[in-house]
């Protein structure tokens, strides 16, 4: 359900920022200080401390409140009064940071919150089920790709949920519940593969066309990690 709760987000956001092309804060695109940080973190820095493109909504407000929100709603772990707390101090968390940055006007945050919130019940409550949430997001990010034209950014929203939708409509069935062991596996796995891919991403500067396979196919290696795993974990 995280991966699909991602997707809707990234289409929400993607489609959005097209639609109403607000801008950003002046200086957002600046990162202030980063002379002081030794090299090797600069880089690091200035990706995290400036922004680009149009600002509402905030992406950092939106989906960090669906995956946050997802995680507080799937874990078993303490009570539930006890995860959403947690969920919800971290989400605040960034939020404020991206105002602390300057990246952001307070409307961005305070939108992208108020959307995210809105699809979470919604995905929860009335949809229910990933096949479902990743159809609600293919169905947002072609409406966005018609709206605001093809770009890299609609057309990688479009292959996160296109694919999400194929692939958990073929494997859905097959995927496992996470074990407190195989969790940590699968997480691992997952930040591997998702920085090699970005990499690669990065390196190519692909057309919008493989933008889209390269999402699909990230989105396809996600849902299926916790079937390796959870066979690693049974395994060692």
């Amino acid at each position: 359900m995280l991966v699909a709760l991602l997707a809707v987000g990234v289409a929400l956001v993607v489609s959005l920022k097209g639609v109403f092309a607000l801008p950003r804060p002046p200086g957002a695109g600046t990162a202030t200080h980063a002379e002081l940080l030794p090299a090797a973190l600069r880089g690091v820095y200035e990706s995290m401390a400036t922004g680009e493109g149009f600002g509402f909504p905030s992406g950092h407000a939106t989906l960090s409140l669906l995956v946050w929100g997802g995680i507080a709603w799937a874990l078993r772990v303490g009570t539930r009064r006890q995860r959403t707390a947690v969920a919800a101090t971290i989400v605040a968390l960034i939020g404020l940071s991206r105002l602390v940055l300057g990246v952001h006007y307070l409307a961005d945050i305070v939108a992208g919150f108020a959307i995210a919130g809105t699809a979470l019940v919604l995905a929860l409550s009335a949809l229910k089920t990933p096949e479902r949430v990743f159809g609600f997001a293919a169905v947002i990010a072609v409406a966005g790709l018609f709206v605001t034209g093809i770009s890299r950014n609609s057309a990688g929203a479009l292959g996160v949920a296109v694919a999400g939708a194929v692939v958990w409509a073929l494997l859905g069935d097959s995927i496992p519940e996470p074990t407190r062991h195989g969790v940590g596996i699968t997480a691992l796995l997952g930040v591997v593969s998702v920085g090699t891919l970005l990499g690669v991403t990065f390196e190519l500067d692909p057309t919008p066309g493989v933008i889209t396979l390269l999402a699909g196919l990230g989105t396809g290696v996600l849902l299926t990690l916790p079937l390796a795993g959870e066979q690693l974990a049974e395994k060692y």
